[in-house]
């Protein structure tokens, strides 16, 4: 990634997601579970903490799949 975007990976699986950001290069894992809404939330609040603002999100799991441009 060279246009200096960030790309958060979430995985109920931190590792997998902690080495999927390690070959992205600007990006960093975080462990949540996408059926907890509240774990979601969580999460998504301590990226805008850290990075200031978001500017898509895409959710794709087992359970569901979205994509939103905030």
């Amino acid at each position: 990634m060279n246009n200096g975007d960030f790309v958060a990976i979430l995985d109920l699986n931190l590792e997998a997601a902690e080495n999927a950001a390690a070959k992205l290069g600007n990006a960093k894992g975080y462990k949540v579970d996408v059926a907890n809404e509240e774990m979601v939330k969580s999460v998504v609040d301590q990226i805008m903490a850290e990075r200031g603002t978001i500017g898509i999100i895409n959710i794709s799991s087992a359970k569901w799949q979205t994509s939103r441009r905030l």
